[in-house]
């Protein structure tokens, strides 16, 4: 009998609260938040950056896709091209993913579990004119900002305190640089690749900091790496940073039309330790264990048929710098079988005379 009789009391009281206005309104909530979460939001955000970056910018922007879970709290972009007016390209990218926590509650901190960026592609290039792509558009972005000068400053560092950010994970792969020179006469283009980045805990909470790596492949094999810390705040960073086999031949393809040399011959190695800290508006930064490596370099003048300079070896050990005393001092410097070809020429010129290019030495002004 109790049974019975509590039978239709417990399903009037469920009645009355799934009637009840308290509960209809968190239900209409929780359905506005869905559907402005799943399918508003994505909208009006894809809808507003393409129109921004048409109108304000003078550029255009394309996205493949733009989701968001409001429950999740995540962000996932995929397909994005951002392009020139003329259509020339400046920055792709296959996906951005940004993963935001609500423990940012309990670490008192906007805390970010992850954002990862899926094969971007970055385009600079140097124009005929000798202007840089992104200069003009951060030029151009720069401009539309609001006037501060009539806004008030801190009045001290202490009180210009960072925002506190964590971010658990940052990650960049197959990344890709493409550099492109068409300010000389002969133009030039390199391609970064692939480019692979990886940061854990990296965050504006004083005196925190955890360990990054960077990596990197030059044209025709060389390699990039780097090892080390960042700080925030204060800003600062310490590590190694390696580059292996890296060939003369890649940076001469920028600057041949300077220097009077056929593609050169050789390799360089750098290693390096270094210390850098940003404070009191100072800058400050210690290099060290600085280690060079030259190896089968090859230098021959145009017109030539022999090499100008050829060595099989330079080495550079125990190198330091300080930025603050604007001092570098070698430990060891050897040099290990070498050859150098001097010659004159009919316009009575030593050969060594024409290793730069006569276009590219500054004019006097009058």
């Amino acid at each position: 009998m109790n049974q019975t009789q509590n039978t239709p009391k417990a399903a009037s009281l469920a009645r009355r609260i799934l009637l009840s206005k308290p509960f209809l309104i968190v239900v209409v909530v929780i359905v506005i938040y869905t559907l402005v979460g799943f399918f508003l939001a994505p909208y009006l955000v894809k809808r507003n950056l393409t129109n921004y970056t048409a109108e304000e910018l003078g550029r255009q922007l394309s996205v493949d896709k733009l989701r968001v879970n409001p429950y999740a709290l995540t962000l996932d972009i995929s397909g994005l091209a951002l392009k020139e007016a003329d259509g020339s390209p400046i920055l792709s990218f296959d996906r951005l993913f940004v993963n935001f926590e609500l423990k940012s509650l309990f670490r008192w901190a906007w805390t970010f579990a992850e954002i990862s960026l899926n094969r971007p592609l970055l385009h600079i290039d140097i124009r005929p004119d000798g202007v840089v792509n992104l200069a003009h558009l951060l030029e151009d972005a720069a401009a539309l900002e609001p006037d501060t000068e009539d806004v008030p400053q801190p009045k001290s560092e202490k009180e210009a305190k960072p925002p506190r950010l964590y971010f658990e994970r940052l990650a960049l792969t197959d990344g890709q640089l493409k550099f492109a020179d068409r300010s000389d006469p002969t133009p030039a283009e390199a391609t970064f690749a692939p480019i692979n980045l990886e940061i854990k805990d990296l965050t504006t909470i004083p005196e925190l900091k955890g360990p990054e790596t960077i990596t990197a492949t030059l044209p025709q094999g060389g390699t990039v790496e780097w090892k080390g810390e960042i700080s925030l705040h204060p800003i600062a960073s310490e590590g190694v940073f390696t580059l292996s086999n890296l060939r003369l031949a890649t940076p001469w393809l920028f600057l041949q039309d300077e220097f009077n040399i056929e593609k050169p011959g050789g390799t360089v190695e750098v290693k390096a330790r270094y210390r850098f800290m940003y404070a009191q508006k100072t800058p400050q930064l210690t290099v060290d264990q600085i280690q060079v490596l030259l190896s089968a370099l090859s230098l021959r003048l145009r017109g030539s048929q022999e090499p100008s300079l050829a060595l099989e070896k330079i080495s550079l050990s125990d190198g330091q710098f300080n930025l603050a005393s604007r001092e570098f001092t070698v430990g060891h410097l050897d040099v290990a079988r070498g050859k150098v070809a001097i010659g004159i020429g009919k316009d009575g010129r030593l050969n060594w005379e024409n290793l730069v290019t006569m276009e590219s030495i500054p004019k006097k002004r009058p």
